[in-house]
């Protein structure tokens, strides 16, 4: 079976997360891109996830979270130029156009399943409520029009363990596969070998997965009448203008391919999120190394710029 293949070919390997170069084994597959078999720290941010929304100024969560958790001066690489442009706006000096991580994970050689689908819940199935246990026995009702239906879960224990929703896809004869974990080096290869091998991905909520399982070539929707919105937190309802992204008739209007009556019938859209995962941009194994610090003069202008800033918080506390 699927799963189990997967899980043999790339089986969890847990590690110590040293900083956010390292999530989902981010730094491992940078690693081997560059022929290295452990990875060195890395002195750079590099932003993870697909920030959807733009029109309508989700950004300002985007900006806010670099804003508040990283130096100005510290290296960030980003996943498009609207972004770079944001950060360079709010006075962030060194920012790089380099693409998403899943984007450096190459092809797999899993063989794609016609007409196979996969369904994932929201970020975090931890809590199920009824409109999601809807949605899994709806799924259950079309079993039979594919050769396959399996639920992706995201590997944290406290959602694989999820007794209700075990027992829902038992009961309805739907498959589980452990998807991504942040401190597992091979989340990464998986992820793309799980999309690899799905001919339809269906959801109730954006997120990164709608961009990349459409990278991977996958046939994605989102069906309308299970749709949940997306938890950014309460700073998305302080605002009206972010208050949109929480408007179904705003989401169906910016991805208007996404929302089709039934998963068979969604199209393939890897072109469009080719450009969202900012594909076109991704930096060469010299610019990965100069700017992560990888290098041996890039190393010393990390180190110095670290002891500067700690100098600095040091003075800064004294004088306060």
């Amino acid at each position: 079976m699927f799963p189990d293949n997967c899980d043999i070919q790339y089986p969890r390997k847990q590690f110590v997360e040293r900083n956010e170069l390292d999530r989902y084994g981010f730094s491992w597959v940078l690693a081997e891109r560059s022929g290295l078999k452990v990875p060195p720290k890395s002195f750079a941010s590099w932003a993870h996830g697909w920030s959807w929304g733009r029109d309508v100024g989700v950004d300002i969560i985007f900006t806010n979270h670099f804003v508040v958790s990283t130096p100005k001066d510290l290296p960030i690489v980003v996943a498009i130029s609207q972004h770079r442009d944001l950060l360079v706006d709010v006075g962030f000096k060194n920012v790089r156009v380099g693409g998403l991580p899943f984007a450096y994970v190459s092809e797999s050689t899993q063989k794609r399943k016609k007409d196979s689908l996969l369904f994932i819940l929201q970020h975090s199935a931890r809590d199920l409520v009824q409109q999601e246990i809807e949605f899994v026995e709806y799924l259950g009702g079309l079993v039979s029009d594919f050769s396959e239906v399996y639920c992706c879960l995201y590997d944290q224990e406290s959602e694989v363990k999820n007794p209700v929703l075990i027992k829902m896809c038992k009961q309805l004869g739907i498959g589980i596969v452990r998807g991504a974990r942040g401190d597992d080096m091979n989340s990464l290869y998986r992820l793309r070998a799980i999309y690899d091998h799905f001919d339809f991905v269906v959801t109730n909520s954006l997120g990164s997965h709608v961009v990349y399982a459409s990278y991977c070539g996958c046939r994605v929707s989102v069906l309308e009448r299970f749709y949940m919105d997306w938890n950014a937190g309460p700073e998305l309802y302080e605002s009206p203008r972010l208050a949109t992204l929480s408007d179904i008739k705003n989401v169906k209007r910016w991805y208007p391919h996404f929302f089709v009556d039934h998963p068979s019938s969604a199209i393939n859209a890897k072109e469009w999120a080719a450009g969202e995962i900012g594909a076109v941009s991704l930096l060469n194994n010299e610019e990965i190394h100069d700017v992560l610090g990888w290098s041996f003069l890039s190393k010393i202008k990390a180190v110095l710029k670290g002891g500067r800033r700690r100098l600095l918080r040091t003075v800064f506390k004294k004088v306060t």
